[in-house]
């Protein structure tokens, strides 16, 4: 049975407002296809396509919850549950991944940044999901404790900003794609190196990233629970602990573009077997003191100079050998 057409469109309208963008900022508006939308709700999960349906009246002749409701919600908390629910089900329909089924802008851009990521060693990953990883890259990996728009000129958020602004995904892809990511030769952003440093990680905060982009969840970590990533303040919290000695910088030149020339990764690669013995010996190759800036302050971290290299964490060290084999 067809959805009714006035619903779907009242649908369509809110699916817009769900992305309205701080104050002075401006985002890509959604070219929705109202038949692939259609089809793309009616391809839910059973129980969500039922919310979805009841609460937007989609299907002809019944009523449409979603008019009034704040009105009505007082009186009636089972209403207040399907709005609750249907909103989550809207927060994933405006995800890239769903984006993708009904809005033509999204599918192209997606096919575009495809054509510049390295699935070698991935490739049972499908290319949703390995977008997916590409924005924990940029959300979450980037600028290691620093937020990926925060660059040299560009307006700093305040305060109040960050407590209630998130990242709207397809907007954090277009505006990366415009900047530079077209830029870059095809195949050269590393999605296995993308996975290997999560690795490195933390479970929990693995979880915590992949629940942020809807990646799949193994079902043993299913139920663990993880602090919500909504606000760029949480995020910011988040980055600083992953990153509390400092930005990987040389792995974010790794993985973007593949912009360190191998010769100088095969110098590097000489000292793996004297860090491997012991890694304290990295000390030797203690230089100065760095500083980085932090929501608390600063912070003074140890440098180290390796060859070519600079270091202010030895666990950035232990990643190039650990994964040696992909690297020289």
């Amino acid at each position: 049975m067809a959805y009714d057409e006035k619903a779907m469109e009242n649908l369509a309208v809110y699916i817009n407002r769900a992305r309205q963008p701080l104050k002075d900022v401006s985002i890509p508006r959604l070219r929705i296809d109202m038949k692939a939308l259609e089809d793309t709700v009616k391809g839910l999960p059973k129980k969500e396509k039922e919310v979805m349906e009841k609460f937007w009246g989609l299907i002809p002749g019944t009523p449409i919850r979603a008019n009034n409701v704040l009105q009505r919600i007082g009186k009636d908390m089972s209403l207040k549950n399907m709005m609750d629910e249907a909103y989550e089900i809207v927060r994933k329909l405006i995800s890239v991944e769903y984006l993708y089924l009904y809005d033509m802008g999204v599918r192209k851009l997606v096919e575009n940044i495809m054509t510049k990521i390295d699935k070698r060693n991935c490739e049972d990953i499908s290319d949703i999901d390995a977008i997916k990883y590409f924005i924990i890259f940029l959300v979450f990996l980037s600028g290691g404790h620093q937020m990926v728009y925060e660059t040299d000129g560009s307006r700093p958020m305040t305060e109040e900003e960050e407590n209630k602004g998130c990242f709207d995904k397809y907007a954090l892809l277009k505006a990366t794609w415009d900047c530079t990511t077209k830029n870059l030769p095809d195949h050269s952003i590393s999605l296995k190196l993308i996975i290997l440093f999560l690795e490195m990680l933390d479970i929990k905060d693995v979880i915590t990233m992949r629940r942020y982009v809807f990646l799949p969840i193994d079902r043993e970590y299913e139920d663990m629970e993880t602090d919500p990533i909504g606000t760029f303040k949480q995020l910011r919290l988040f980055k600083e602990k992953i990153f509390h000695s400092g930005p990987w910088n040389m792995e974010f030149l790794l993985i973007y573009g593949n912009n360190v020339e191998k010769a100088e990764l095969e110098k590097l690669g000489k000292h793996f077997g004297e860090f491997r013995s012991d890694w304290n010996n990295l000390n030797k190759y203690r230089k100065d003191d760095a500083v980085i800036t932090t929501s608390k302050g600063e912070v003074t971290l140890p440098l180290y100079r390796v060859e070519e290299f600079e270091f202010t964490d030895s666990y950035e060290v232990m990643f190039f050998y650990v994964n040696r084999n992909y690297l020289l």
